[in-house]
């Protein structure tokens, strides 16, 4: 009996960073991750017909990549069970909200459908080594990956064989995760792998953390702000990281996004999820060590100096998100610094047409950093008269500053006036009231009906009935007006009652009487003000036609990557010990760089390229079977030793205890059924397991270098001199295999 899952590509226009493709196992189709760019349009995916029929959804990140599509699953009409961890369901759900405003406040695509995030309901929330049944026999869990928090790695087990769905993987300890977690992981029969892997740099962390910190400190040094555009899992390794080094934890931060600070406070709810430094410095200082009293957080930015040191803003673009608001200031002085922490950030170097009229190009880059700190220190000695010679200064600087540009909307925040941010509370304030009336009008009129005899009342009858009680216990905003001016005004109307303002107490002589009090808790309502309300009133956000901004700012590139380059990978992957990697995602050079890589250095028994559809086998169960004595003549024996080893060709028929096999007639047909383990890889681990050094080389089974196993279509050929370990061999072989033996 052979099982086995088959791997679909689902066809992408656009390669993001974690690949979609499909499970087919049993009558079982698993969609592995549905992810969009962050415009949340479904346009990258040439062919929506792969995604029929799917019953199960995996998610294996938090990411846009990873989940952006789950918004149009009602539109596509795609009902079935979505499996992640507890970080995917809340933060993947916090990630979604954030582009869904950054679409709708500053590229003008809104939705019209409300609660967009309300497919996360739907997510069932799972533990790292949780497993949860899909079918009978067939089980799915996550593992931790390393990359994110609640970052996953999928195991699909079935009749005791598993698989790996590796999208993300990071081999190493951050400063707020640990590493891929293999504990769990034994000897898969097949891994898939993403090829986005390719493109990692290699870098150990020390490294990589120290040319972090020194870029900063240095920038900052010469009075420049930091810019970093990053993705919120990303940034949670950033701050944390300059957070807890000595030269920076002191340097002040701010965030630029919508829900910033819900992404920190629910990060702060799921530490379990996190590192085990994080975990151990919340145990010994009885703080959470996300409480990060430097990082500050923005949802506006209508201020035009920002006085922070380093300025975050949520965009893996560099052109979405708040970075059309900060990115032009930033880019006009040369003392800034951007770091570039993403390769899909779109910043395109510009030619300097002057460095090349003038030649020496070379030597102009080498003294760089020089010419323009003279630059600079001539901008500031020139006063602010002498326009002339500030052009003039520009232009030298931007003739050795190394210059970029970028294509973006620019957005500008305006601040109303005092006049307009009044009359828009004042219209805010009326339509409050209004609602608050009608609810307090609601609320009477049901207790005057609850409070009635009558079982059923019309509730303008009931309104009519107490009109007097009401306008005594509800303020309106009306006009007061006497009783002479009510008979002037309202003459021949059909208004039959008296005046329908609330009733002034008045003295004695009938003159009115004002009390104190009343004006007071007037003025008391008059002050309250909700904030969202004020907020999105208090400026006015214009977006402007696309340009290119040129950038003269210092920029500097650090993948700040949490996933593992492909010699660390190959480590990781080979003592896993799977015998089969299929290499999968959209970019046909990287599946067949990290193909070819996995083949040389020999990372597993077999390497395969995803496609189309790519299928992985399982291994070949032994089973008892009742032979009958007339069919013993129809097998065809070799001799190991003292035994024989059996092959022959049947089918087997289902019986309600032992199967039986049926030989006649089955010459030419069937497969060849081998009376023990028919795969190497299987004897391979046998001999490991008796710590004797084995490999697989060309359909070999090369035992200590000097005894070899091979199949000879139907015949298992034993070959090596006679010696102490070939007896010890054909020993291990007869106990391992199942045969027949001679009489």
């Amino acid at each position: 009996m052979e099982d086995g899952i088959t791997a679909v590509h689902v066809p992408r226009n656009t390669p993001l960073e974690s690949c979609c493709t499909i499970v087919e196992i049993d009558n079982l189709r698993i969609l592995v991750n549905f992810g969009t760019e962050y415009d949340l349009s479904l346009d990258i995916y040439s062919d929506l017909e792969y995604l029929k029929g799917i019953t199960h959804i995996i998610l294996c990140s938090s990411d846009i990549s990873s989940l952006g599509g789950l918004i149009h699953l009602e539109s596509l009409g795609i009902d079935v069970p979505i499996y992640g961890t507890v970080p995917i369901k809340i933060l993947g759900r916090i990630e979604i909200l954030e582009r869904i405003k950054v679409l709708e406040k500053f590229h003008s695509i809104g939705s019209s459908e409300a609660k967009q995030d309300r497919v996360f309901d739907k997510i069932i929330p799972l533990k790292y080594t949780q497993t949860v049944e899909l079918s009978d026999g067939i089980f799915v869990g996550p593992l931790n990956s390393g990359s994110s928090v609640g970052g996953s790695v999928w195991k699909i087990r079935k009749n005791e064989q598993e698989w790996l769905i590796c999208d993300k993987v990071n081999h190493r300890k951050e400063a707020h995760l640990d590493g891929l977690d293999t504990s769990n992981i034994s000897k898969p029969l097949g891994i898939v792998v993403n090829s986005t892997h390719v493109i990692k740099e290699q870098n150990t962390r020390r490294m990589r953390d120290k040319e972090l910190v020194d870029c900063i400190v240095k920038c900052i040094n010469n009075k420049g702000k930091v810019f970093i555009p990053t993705g919120y899992s990303q940034l949670l390794e950033i701050v944390m990281t300059l957070y807890n080094h000595k030269d920076t934890q002191e340097l002040t931060m701010a965030l630029y996004s919508f829900y910033g600070s819900k992404y920190f406070d629910m990060v702060k709810t799921i530490l379990e999820w996190t590192g085990s430094s994080i975990l151990q410095k919340f145990n010994q200082e009885k703080e959470n060590p996300f409480n990060l009293l430097n990082l500050k957080f923005y949802n506006e930015c209508a201020d035009c100096e920002i006085p922070e040191d380093i300025i975050f803003v949520i965009d893996k673009h560099g052109n979405s998100g708040f970075s059309p608001v900060i990115l032009p200031g930033i880019a006009k002085n040369p003392q800034n610094l951007i770091l570039k922490m993403s390769d899909s950030l779109q910043y395109k170097e510009r030619a300097d047409s002057i460095r090349a009229e003038e030649g020496g190009s070379t030597e102009v880059k080498n003294s760089n950093d020089a010419s323009l700190s003279d630059a600079i220190s001539d901008d500031k000695s020139i006063s602010k008269e002498a326009s002339s010679d500030c052009n003039q200064v520009s232009k030298k600087a931007r003739q050795y500053q190394y210059s970029h540009s970028i294509v973006l909307s620019p957005i500008k925040y305006a601040r109303l006036s005092t006049t307009e941010i009044e009359t828009e509370y004042k219209k805010s304030k009326k339509e409050q009231d209004e609602q608050e009336a009608q609810k307090k009008i609601d609320s009477l009129v049901k207790q005057k009906i609850e409070d009635s005899s009558e079982e059923e009342e019309d509730r303008k009858q009931i309104f009519n009935r107490f009109w007097h009680e009401l306008q005594d216990e509800i303020e309106t905003m009306e006009e007061n007006i006497t009783y002479l001016d009510f008979d002037i005004k309202c003459a021949g109307s059909e208004l039959l009652f008296p005046n329908p303002a609330k009733r002034k107490p008045t003295d004695d002589y009938g003159e009115p009487v004002s009390i104190q009090k009343d004006k007071e808790e007037e003025k008391e309502v008059e002050v309250i003000m909700k904030p969202e309300v004020i907020q999105k009133k208090a400026f006015r956000i214009s977006i402007r036609k696309k340009q290119t901004i040129e950038i003269y700012a210092q920029i500097k590139t650090l993948l700040f990557t949490s996933e593992s380059d492909i010699f660390n990978l190959k480590i990781v992957l080979s003592g896993i010990g799977s015998e089969k990697i299929v290499v999968y995602g959209e970019d046909p050079i990287l599946r067949k760089v990290l193909k070819e890589y996995f083949t040389c250095t020999k990372t597993s028994m077999q390497v395969l390229e995803l496609f189309d559809r790519q299928k992985l086998e399982g291994i070949r169960h032994t089973v008892p079977l009742k032979i009958r004595n007339d069919a013993l003549s129809h097998i065809q024996v070799q001799k190991l030793g003292n035994t024989l080893i059996g092959y022959f060709k049947a089918k087997v028929q289902s019986a309600e205890k032992i199967p039986i096999l049926e030989i006649d007639g089955m010459e030419n047909i069937g497969e060849s059924i081998c009376v023990g383990t028919a795969k190497l890889s299987e004897l391979r681990q046998i001999f490991i397991d008796e710590k004797i050094k084995a490999d697989v080389v060309d359909n070999k089974l090369i035992i200590s270098d000097e005894i070899s196993i091979y199949f000879d279509k139907q015949k298992l050929i034993l070959e090596g001199d006679i010696s102490k370990e070939l007896y010890q061999v054909k020993k291990i072989l007869s106990q391992s295999i199942a045969c027949l033996h001679s009489e």
